[in-house]
Order: C-alpha cells, then sequence, then structure tokens
C-alpha cells in the first residue's frame, strides 16, 4: 500500500474496504484465540 498508483486506481477504495474488514475479522479471532489460551493454562 505504499505504491502511490496504487489510489489512483478506480477499486483501490473497495481494496482498502475489504483490507480493513479483514483486519477487523483478523483481530477479532485474535482476541479469541488469545482467551482460549489463557483458559488453557
Amino acid at each position: 500500500m505504499t505504491d502511490a498508483d496504487f489510489y489512483a486506481k478506480p477499486q483501490s477504495q473497495q481494496l482498502l474496504q475489504q483490507y480493513s474488514a479483514c483486519k477487523a475479522e483478523l483481530d477479532q479471532v485474535y482476541a479469541e484465540w488469545e482467551t482460549a489460551v489463557e483458559q488453557l493454562t
């Protein structure tokens, strides 16, 4: 995402939204995983 040309592409906003959605899901799953690991120890 450091490529300046990326932001000039028509689909850049859609891709950024998809990235944000995936990142939010990953954050949620990681938090659930941390909780599960804590319960195992």
